[in-house]
């Protein structure tokens, strides 16, 4: 009789490591890969995406060749003329609030890796040059940066980079 109870319990561990290999690999195949909207954006103009569902802030869809062994992918939804914006630097001075655009950013990133992953934001440079050698002053630049790093702490990141600057007195 003890021999017959081994042998069930024996089936039951099999069944249950084999029933956990199978939820594992199956878990991982389903999982959501975040990419960025520019990675985004070259898969699409390659025709790699389909069934794709566009929301107020995001969007998601289907990968035609799966990335790091997932198939299905979510964006943070980005405004064309933002993306032009931040792709030509020329956030400074165009009309843009640079505390809201950092704000929005940051949150944008924050929403699409959700917590427990660290968000870094980055501030600078400005492409002036500080006086006398350039047209704004020190507490000029000085204020610009607050209302940058004012925006991505709102926006809520963990970090801030200084960016690559030009001019020694960004630094």
């Amino acid at each position: 009789m003890k021999k017959n109870h081994q042998w069930n319990l024996s089936y039951f561990l099999v069944a249950f490591v084999v029933f956990s290999l199978v939820q594992f690999f199956w878990a991982q195949h389903s999982v959501v890969q975040s990419i960025p909207y520019s990675q985004f954006l070259q898969l699409l103009n390659e025709q790699k995406v389909s069934d794709l569902t566009v929301e107020k802030d995001q969007i998601s869809g289907k990968l035609q060749t799966p990335i790091d062994g997932h198939s299905l992918f979510t964006t943070v939804r980005v405004d064309p003329a933002l993306a032009a914006a931040i792709r030509s630097g020329r956030l400074m001075g165009a009309g843009l609030d640079v505390f809201e655009v950092n704000e929005t950013m940051a949150r944008a990133a924050r929403q699409a890796v959700g917590e427990g992953v660290f968000v870094a934001g980055s501030v600078g440079p400005t492409g002036k040059m500080v006086e006398p050698l350039g047209d704004i002053t020190f507490r000029g630049l000085v204020e610009i940066f607050k209302e940058q790093i004012r925006g991505l702490v709102a926006g809520g990141v963990d970090l801030i980079l200084g960016e690559t600057q030009f001019d020694l007195a960004e630094a």
